[in-house]
């Protein structure tokens, strides 16, 4: 994914931050999966669209609708 490439690159990149001390660059701005719904097209097409614009920063956990979020994340990463 175009956008998850950079994550890991140990220079700036324009736009991007650092994430602490890690060496990792990452958007700004994060896409969080608090209340992504696994079967909603609709969420699915707006992570596909953070990832598109260069988004690579997605906050997730697996208590967050019971593992249906990193689903929908591996899905659209696939």
């Amino acid at each position: 994914v175009k956008g998850s490439a950079r994550v890991s690159n140990t220079s700036p990149r324009e736009g991007l931050v650092a994430l602490g001390a890690t060496g990792w660059w990452v958007h700004p701005l994060g896409f969080g999966c608090y209340r992504i719904e696994e079967d909603s097209p609709t969420h699915e097409a707006s992570l596909r669209q953070y990832l598109t614009l260069g988004g690579n920063l997605i906050d997730t956990s697996a208590n967050y609708t019971d593992g249906g979020a990193e689903r929908t994340i591996g899905r659209v990463l696939k």
